[in-house]
């Protein structure tokens, strides 16, 4: 079976014996979700989170923590 090309690194999640890639839909259903859950608002309006910000967050804790550029 032919590989995809997709850019790595993917979110997945098991699915019987194989994994299944979250689509960026998905990630951020379930990060709006979490964040209504846990009651997270600013100026009163409820918080949205996509997936790129936590790629900054990441990137930006990582190179604060002195991963090289």
């Amino acid at each position: 079976k032919a590989q995809s090309h997709l850019p790595l690194p993917l979110l997945a999640r098991p699915l019987g014996t194989r994994h299944e890639v979250l689509g960026r839909h998905y990630v951020r259903q379930i990060l709006t979700h979490l964040a209504t859950i846990a009651g997270l608002t600013d100026a009163g309006r409820p918080v949205h989170f996509t997936p790129h910000d936590f790629r900054r967050l990441f990137a930006t804790d990582a190179v604060n923590n002195g991963l090289p550029l």
